[in-house]
């Protein structure tokens, strides 16, 4: 949708009465407006119902064709930017009129690559919206993982062996000891076909999966396989460089690589140490995630990634009581009440179409060596049961029903 399209959609809403965030003063007015931009999932439909739930206003900016969609009660307006836009000046001309259009007071997107683009042209938006994530600079300091993983050395982090490819033949230098091996690109758009993380057996199997593939400017990125849990350590940096909250989580089921069940986990300090030193080092503000494996035998953290954006667990966190989208407001100065995080005692969050899909996949022996437990099908089926009737759902809400039915029914 082109600006003049946008604008002329927006003449025939209903409009809204919202003042401007005043600047400097980091107080929301009555009627705020938060503006979210991206594509529907899981993490955008928590921070609208937070927000919602906050008292304010949400207004959606998704990406695609045809006709916007309301796709939740906690959803007041929404529109949509052509695909072809995005990346580009004209896609700024969207957003700006967009903000001006809806007098939103801050904006918050949930893509790296989108985050990167509005932060390199922060001066291009209407300066009475906060943009809620961190600076250019910082983006691109630990845009890729090979550029994180030396952020994490120096912070203290445990780093598992690691060889990087920057062209095929560079898979000869690594120790066959080493396998089986994952295998990550630097950044999700930096190779094609696109992949998150590969689990290959013997430089056979890495030969033919690196056929066909292109990457660059990063190395993709060979460490030894662990079959351990991962521990998500959310947290969310204030502008002026106060370290909000940090919490721990850990993940006790894994399916096709993300988390599948979430539980509480106690803070470690020395890991807590490091994940201060990390966000103080590259000055990230804002929410972030790191993902750790973690073996309880030896008590060792190894580092995996940090992702400095509401993410693929900040639906569960926020089910178990962490309102890490209100965290983020606070984080960027504006002042309204945010509870305090208490680790509830008993059960666990999943996400119920995941663990069916994870059931459908067990049931046809689909499982794979990345999802944990390494256990056998019939285990995997008795803690999926058991998770279906007993752990809490992280999107189900009585509150929201609409956008309840488009997660569970696959909606896009």
């Amino acid at each position: 949708m082109c600006g003049s399209a946008l604008r002329t959609f927006f003449r025939n809403q209903v409009m809204m009465t919202n003042k401007a965030y005043p600047t400097g003063k980091g107080e929301l007015p009555k009627t705020a407006t938060i503006a979210l931009y991206g594509e529907f999932g899981p993490p955008i439909l928590t921070a609208a119902r937070s927000f919602r739930d906050a008292g304010m206003k949400v207004v959606v900016l998704g990406i695609g064709n045809g006709r916007p969609s309301v796709w939740s009660n906690a959803v007041s307006l929404a529109a949509l930017m052509r695909p072809d836009d995005v990346g580009t000046p004209a896609g700024i001309s969207v957003i700006s009129d967009f903000i001006q259009e809806t007098n939103a007071q801050a904006l918050l997107a949930f893509w790296d690559p989108h985050m990167l683009w509005l932060a390199a042209n922060r001066h291009a938006l209407p300066q009475s919206c906060k943009l809620l994530m961190s600076s250019k600079e910082t983006l691109e300091a630990i845009q890729s993982k090979h550029d994180q993983l030396a952020v994490a050395r120096r912070c203290g982090f445990s780093v598992l062996p690691t060889w990087e490819l920057f062209q095929k033949s560079d898979a000869g230098r690594i120790d066959p000891a080493a396998y089986p091996i994952c295998l990550r690109p630097p950044a999700p758009h930096e190779v094609t076909p696109i992949f998150k993380v590969e689990l290959l057996q013997s430089p056979l199997e890495l030969q033919a999966f690196l056929e066909g593939r292109t990457w660059g400017p990063g190395p993709l990125l060979v460490q030894p396989f662990l079959p351990l849990p991962t521990v998500v350590i959310h947290g969310v940096r204030s502008e002026s460089g106060e370290l909000l909250v940090l919490e721990g989580f850990i993940a006790a089921m894994k399916f096709e690589g993300i988390t599948l069940e979430l539980k509480p986990f106690p803070m470690d300090d020395q890991i807590a140490e490091c994940c201060r030193n990390f966000v103080n080092d590259v000055g990230l503000t804002g929410p972030f995630h790191f993902e750790l494996l973690y073996s309880a035998e030896t008590s060792t953290f190894h580092y995996l990634e940090i992702n400095p954006r509401l993410g693929g667990t900040t639906d569960k966190v926020f089910r178990l009581g962490f309102d890490e989208p209100l965290w983020t407001l606070a984080a960027y100065g504006f002042d309204l009440p945010v509870r305090e995080y208490h680790a509830p005692r008993g059960r666990s969050v999943i996400n119920r179409r995941s663990v069916l899909k994870h059931m459908s996949w067990v049931a046809q022996g689909r499982l794979s060596p990345l999802d944990y437990p390494l256990a056998g099908p019939w285990r995997h089926l008795l803690l999926s049961l058991f998770c279906l009737l007993w752990a809490r759902d992280s999107i189900a809400s009585a509150r929201d029903l609409q956008g309840t039915w488009w997660l569970y029914t696959g909606r896009r």
